[in-house]
């Protein structure tokens, strides 16, 4: 009997990674958005274009932000968001301030978890100015 418990708590971790890593990658789907204006995101600023946004590999909830021909990419952390109800079409927001627009959350379709993000500029922005615009864009399968 005693050299079965390890054999079954090995398999029993196996199957919670297993389910783990199942759900993070379908709330984490990867997805494409065409961006028409610059936007910050973190603390680096990316150029209008077509981008491709997707879960790190690494673990910790990162998000990768690559631009469609590869020479620009921005790496940052996230929390999870959640959805009142499940999101219907993939979609990512920003936060506009001024001529600014922030990188703020981003929702996979078919999902009522998402990625939000934050940064120390956006953060103090927010403090002082609550007058701000909220921009929506719809994203699409890789």
């Amino acid at each position: 009997m005693r050299n079965k418990r390890p054999s079954i708590l090995a398999t029993t971790a196996m199957l919670i990674t297993v389910i783990a890593t199942g759900i993070q990658a379908q709330s984490g789907a990867s997805m494409r958005v065409d961006i028409p204006f610059n936007f910050i995101v973190g603390d680096q600023m990316l150029p209008a274009g077509e981008y491709r946004l997707g879960p790190m590999e690494s673990g910790r909830p990162a998000l990768l932000i690559r631009s469609a021909g590869f020479d620009r990419q921005a790496i940052v952390l996230t929390n999870t968001v959640q959805a009142a109800s499940t999101i219907e079409q993939a979609k990512v927001v920003f936060h506009r301030f001024g001529d600014e627009y922030y990188l703020a959350q981003v929702w996979p379709a078919g999902s009522r978890t998402g990625c939000g993000l934050t940064s120390p500029r956006l953060r103090e922005l927010s403090k002082y100015d609550r007058w701000h615009e909220t921009a929506t864009l719809v994203g699409r399968n890789p």
